[in-house]
């Protein structure tokens, strides 16, 4: 199953969960703030879940892997790595950057797509210059 959560929330959500745990907080502390400062979505409802799991004693890396939809596979090897604050915080570089380099791509291929319509455009409109000289009776 593909993962359909933006880079970016994924990026913001692997640097709240790297903070916070480097700063000890346990992982269902990280979930629990981390949800509350998420919009409600998919990405909150696999949060609060995965809080109600650890709870219950599963493991993070677990918890999130019950939610392929909105973890991909990396984020949840970084969760379940013997650091998974450095490693979460590395996840969430590679979303930013990854993130960045989507956004550049979109912004590209608007400009080329203003380019090719404006170049369609001036040969047109020379086009129909012209025609309109050669359509003109010679004296």
């Amino acid at each position: 199953m593909t993962c359909s959560t933006p880079l970016l929330a994924l990026a913001v959500t692997a640097e709240h969960f790297s903070v916070l745990l480097s700063g000890g907080a346990t992982p269902q502390q990280a979930l629990n703030v981390t949800a509350a400062k998420v919009r409600p979505s998919a990405l909150r409802r696999a949060l609060d879940a995965a809080g109600d799991d650890t709870t219950r004693g599963v493991t993070l890396g677990d918890a999130l892997a019950q939610h392929p939809d909105v973890f991909p596979e990396p984020f949840v090897d970084a969760a379940r790595a013997a650091h998974p604050a450095q490693d979460l915080a590395a996840v969430a570089r590679t979303y930013r950057a990854a993130d960045r380099a989507r956004r550049t791509e979109q912004r590209t291929r608007a400009h080329v797509q203003r380019s090719v319509a404006l170049f369609a455009l001036g040969a047109l409109t020379s086009g129909l210059g012209m025609l309109a000289a050669l359509s003109r009776p010679r004296a």
